[in-house]
């Protein structure tokens, strides 16, 4: 069996925690709301592009709405640079926006 070098172990959450904080009761685990999210975001975006593109809309729409929705909604929003580099933004702050309401709703002051 090979022993790889200490900063390139693999490790169970519970060794992380046990590695960056020793006494392992000053923490709080941050959800994984992705699945949570993301219909949501792309809901969204979606409604803020319906008067400037209504056909690329419609296609985010309906794509949203069938199996494999996050895939073709990526594939479409891809098709167009503007929209893409729109999109990223719009993500970006929306992500943001969840983390600090998540944040606030536990407690955790930022600096």
């Amino acid at each position: 069996m090979v022993k790889l070098p200490e900063d390139q172990q693999l490790y169970t959450t519970n060794d992380l925690i046990s590695r960056l904080i020793p006494d392992g009761n000053n923490y709080i685990t941050i959800p994984n709301l992705f699945q949570q999210h993301i219909f949501e975001l792309m809901s969204d975006f979606i409604s803020t592009i319906q008067q400037v593109n209504p056909h690329t809309a419609n296609r985010l729409a309906k794509a949203i709405h069938e199996e494999g929705g996050f895939i073709d909604f990526q594939k479409i929003i891809r098709e167009d640079e503007q929209l893409l580099a729109r999109y990223i933004r719009y993500r970006d702050k929306f992500f943001e926006a969840a983390a600090l309401e998540w944040l606030k709703k536990n407690g955790i002051e930022l600096n």
